[in-house]
């Protein structure tokens, strides 16, 4: 059966069944698939939305979905010769059906415009069309993948429970090989705390190894963006800790801070919460715990 936007007279139906056809996309964020669900029913927060409920919002930028993804500041444009419009290619790769990996590398693709369109606008960011790219490619990744050759990567994460905060780093080569990892109890902490000190014990665990070229990666976009970028406005709360790891980050001949999806930290979380669990905090340079040995191996085999 063919798909479409539906009509008023069909909007209860057909809503439920769009909705249900985006649900069947395997690994799509659920805040992705909500965008996509908006998009479709032109429900983006932009001016021209907002102006039907509040009073006063400028004239001058009001605008639909289309052009609050295409038009300026972005000038991206969809090719003239399509004749659609952007809930026309959603719908195309509704009905595609199959595995519906255009339909999720699509609404990743569109998703990462939305996000870079919005940090231009309010943040005054730089427009980078590879970071878009990336970024899109991060949302559609379900596994962890190795590094490229010659580098260690180094994932990290902050766990909660009954008993308080942990965190975790844990380092691997090219070849999916273990590298070492450490967890590490923590008290009188916030989440958004426990994450920063994960990434902090990411990059001690990496400088006490002598490795050089790092890739640390975890799942707190807060923390991932206050290391990338010079100008984030991050809490008060992580401050000190964001210092000492870019303190410590000088020690490499390179190293770089990448925000993937929970999926793809599986490992680093089941190491935070085995600290949190057990009331412990430990170190492993030669063979990994028990708690996250299975997962490595799973890792390996899925990546190679």
């Amino acid at each position: 059966m063919e798909i479409h936007i539906p009509s008023a007279s069909e909007s209860n139906t057909g809503d439920k069944l769009l909705w249900t056809y985006i649900q069947l996309v395997k690994g799509l964020a659920p805040k992705i698939q909500i965008f996509v669900w908006r998009i479709l029913k032109n429900g983006l927060a932009v001016a021209g939305n907002i102006s039907k409920h509040i009073n006063d919002v400028n004239a001058d930028f009001v605008m639909d979905t289309q052009a609050a993804l295409f038009a300026s500041p972005l000038n991206f444009r969809i090719h003239p010769e399509s004749n659609g419009t952007i809930q026309d290619y959603i719908v195309r790769w509704i009905n595609e059906g199959g595995d519906y990996s255009r339909l999720k590398m699509g609404a990743c693709m569109l998703w990462a415009i939305w996000k870079t369109r919005n940090r231009v606008i309010f943040e005054k960011a730089e427009f980078n069309i590879t970071a878009i790219i990336k970024e899109a490619l991060v949302w559609s990744k379900e596994s962890w993948e190795p590094p490229p050759r010659n580098k260690i990567k180094v994932n990290f994460d902050g766990a909660a429970g009954d008993r308080g905060y942990a965190c975790s780093a844990i380092a691997r080569n090219w070849e999916a090989e273990f590298k070492g990892c450490q967890n590490k109890e923590l008290t009188y902490m916030s989440a958004m705390e426990a994450e920063a000190n994960g990434a902090l014990l990411a990059v001690e665990l990496a400088a006490s190894r002598g490795y050089k070229e790092v890739i640390t990666e975890g799942d707190s976009l807060i923390v991932i963006n206050s290391l990338k970028y010079k100008n984030y406005q991050h809490s008060w709360r992580i401050q000190n800790i964001i210092s000492k790891i870019q303190d410590l980050s000088r020690s490499f001949n390179s190293v770089t801070f990448l925000n993937v999806r929970k999926v793809a930290n599986s490992v680093a979380h089941n190491l935070a919460s085995h600290a949190v669990t057990n009331h412990s905090s430990g170190t492993w340079l030669d063979l990994p715990p028990s708690c996250i040995a299975d997962f490595i191996k799973s890792e390996a085999t899925f990546s190679s």
